[in-house]
């Protein structure tokens, strides 16, 4: 059980005399109600719990309540309550070391003081306003801001949306409106009979619509689905199987690749309405493609009218190095889908497209009530945005780690220059993790293939036998809650590291040394 704490430290909640919680099948002792706020008859129902919190205590509180769909209980046994930066707390009050950035949507740590502090403010002005009905201003100066940052060589649309799989949704949803024009300057005539879609093999899109549809990444998200798209996985160009746009093993190229399986990969490319990509897969196990293959799949898709989709909602806003993912290939996407960082903590997602691909089209097919959301790009969330977006480009200090274990790569010092912004950060801060992790690899069994790029990185799990090993991967990852860090799942056997782009180089290190000290301790057992 952890320690007692009183109501107003934990919560600041000014509502429950004494030291008790709301909810809970425990002792009953009636907290004070302001008057209005309960009839006195819903009194008897509410029940409190002990003033003593711990995880154990609440997880089970909350297994009464909510179905177990995504939480895994086992592996990530806390609740947890504070953070600041890339540190977390639990109700029991420890300590952890956070490296994954909420799955990638605080790259820059959690409770930003320059983010709270514009949220705060919008706060007191104006907390909320349907902006597909009632434009608000936050609105127009989130959209300029993003228009002003993206990397493209032509103008933009943006479509505002709340989450990823509301954003991938959404660009389905513009092509197929588009196609179904008999005129655009930009697309070719009569796509209406365009109904196949290509993604990648492994993809994550989201669990909802036709998101669903595109994910490939794990069976159990497709129970109980009946897709709307006729969706083609085609092979994921990983940067260990393809070399300058060559298959390692057969030596053909990707095209040639794809068009020597045509009972495998079965359309034709007049049938193809677009092409979903993520150009580093995050959730299949952080997978990077072949420069050279995307460059094929590019060229291959403006040579035959097929539009070009490129989810950055894991990789967007500096989290490869890069502002976005799509900038270490040399390419421009026709459509982007953004969210998780995009809303700087608060729920943002946006589809960013080519603006000629409006060109020509019917007005009435794009009137208002074609797309609405009641929480899509809510003041609160555009300004978090725009903050965010602010702090991303501030320049860094130059950091130093000395007296560093002399077993490590780097010796006895490390020493991290300063950046323009925390983009750049990025960079740096992967290559002290490569160098790190070449050394660890050598000296710890069961680890295998590090790779990835920027704040990116991913690691497989293998058992004695050289096999995947999932088990062993969550017997890890459940080690290192112990020894206060927190890592992510991915694919099969893969953990994966998203450290947010302002973490502290010595924060870093001693994530990087509990997680080495996890493995060995599951290793000895």
């Amino acid at each position: 059980m952890g320690k007692e704490v009183k109501m107003n430290e934990r919560l600041n909640h000014e509502i429950f005399d004494d030291d008790v919680y709301l909810f809970g099948p425990f002792e009953k002792k009636r907290p004070k109600i302001p008057d209005g706020m309960f009839k006195d008859k819903d009194l008897d129902k509410i029940k409190v719990i002990s003033k003593k919190l711990s995880n154990e205590s609440l997880l089970n509180e909350l297994k009464r309540i909510q179905p177990p769909t995504t939480i895994d209980y086992e592996t990530y046994p806390i609740m947890v309550e504070r953070a600041i930066g890339s540190v977390i707390w639990d109700v029991e009050e420890k300590e952890y070391l956070d490296l994954t950035s909420q799955i990638g949507v605080l790259n820059l740590g959690h409770c930003h003081p320059k983010i709270n502090e514009a949220v705060a403010k919008q706060m007191n002005k104006l907390n909320f306003a349907i902006a597909t009905d009632w434009p608000h201003f936050p609105l127009l100066l989130w959209e300029k801001t993003l228009k002003a940052i993206m990397p493209l060589d032509f103008e933009i649309m943006v479509w505002p949306e709340i989450t990823g799989a509301g954003a991938n949704n959404a660009a389905v949803e513009i092509i197929k409106t588009l196609s179904s024009q008999e005129a655009n300057i930009y697309l070719k005539k009569n796509r209406g009979s365009r109904m196949v879609w290509l993604a990648f093999e492994g993809a994550f899109h989201g669990r909802q619509g036709y998101a669903k549809d595109l994910t490939q990444e794990k069976p159990i998200q497709k129970t109980q689905h009946n897709d709307n798209l006729k969706v083609i996985h085609l092979p994921f160009p990983d940067d260990r199987e393809w070399r300058d746009g060559i298959n390692i093993e057969s030596g053909k190229t990707y095209i040639e690749e794809i068009q020597s399986c045509p009972h495998r990969y079965c359309f034709r490319p007049q049938d193809v309405q677009g092409f979903f990509m993520e150009l580093v897969q995050g959730q299949a196990g952080v997978n990077v493609s072949d420069k050279k293959s995307i460059e094929q799949i590019f060229d291959y898709c403006r040579a035959n009218d097929i539009v070009t989709i490129v989810d950055e909602i894991q990789t967007g806003f500096g989290r490869t190095g890069k502002l976005f993912a799509f900038e270490h290939y040399g390419i421009q996407p026709d459509v982007i889908t953004l969210a998780k960082s995009l809303g700087g903590g608060l729920p943002l997602g946006a589809v960013v497209f080519r603006k000629d691909l409006f060109h020509g089209f019917d007005q009435e097919i794009m009137s208002p009530g074609k797309h609405s959301g009641t929480f899509n790009a809510t003041p609160l969330a555009c300004i978090s945005s725009i903050a965010f977006i602010n702090a991303l480009y501030k320049k860094t200090e130059a950091e130093k780690i000395i007296n560093a274990p002399k077993n490590k790569s780097q010796n006895l010092e490390y020493e991290l220059p300063a950046c323009e912004n925390f983009i750049g950060r990025a960079q740096k801060l992967g290559e002290f993790m490569i160098n790190w992790f070449l050394e660890l690899d050598r000296q710890l069994p069961y680890l295998q293939d590090f790779r990835g790029i920027g704040l990116m990185w991913g690691i497989d799990i293998i058992d004695e036998d050289g096999k995947p090993s999932s088990l062993l991967r969550n017997k890890i990852i459940h080690q290192c809650v112990k020894n206060g860090l927190l890592v992510s799942q991915s694919g099969v056997n893969t953990i994966r590291f998203l450290p947010s782009l302002n973490i502290f180089l010595g924060q870093l290190e001693v994530g990087l040394e509990r997680f080495a000290a996890s493995v060995n301790e599951v290793v000895e057992k």
